[in-house]
């Protein structure tokens, strides 16, 4: 790996992961991702195609951010769709 790429981890619940269309997603270990440091989380969304990314809780090593938030190296993403209810 390069100085200029980082490796981060997305995650993906509430379904999200089938509804990415990536092969046999893995939800316990999600998938590993290369990308610039600084990177915002919006362009890692789009890069796996998430549909209605404004809809759905986004989390960087269990702090919610939104997803202006720049990732970092060995940052695990963590992607949801906020439930109510009970």
């Amino acid at each position: 790996m390069t100085d200029d790429h980082i490796k981060i981890v997305l995650k993906l619940y509430s379904g999200l992961g089938k509804k990415s269309g990536i092969e046999e997603y893995n939800q316990q270990d999600g998938i590993t991702i290369t990308a610039t440091p600084g990177t915002k989380i919006k362009k890692i969304i789009k890069k796996v195609k998430l549909q209605n990314y404004g809809k759905i809780a986004y989390f960087i090593n269990g702090e919610q951010v939104d997803t202006g938030e720049k990732i970092y190296e060995d940052c695990e993403i963590v992607c949801v769709r906020p439930t109510a209810g009970g």
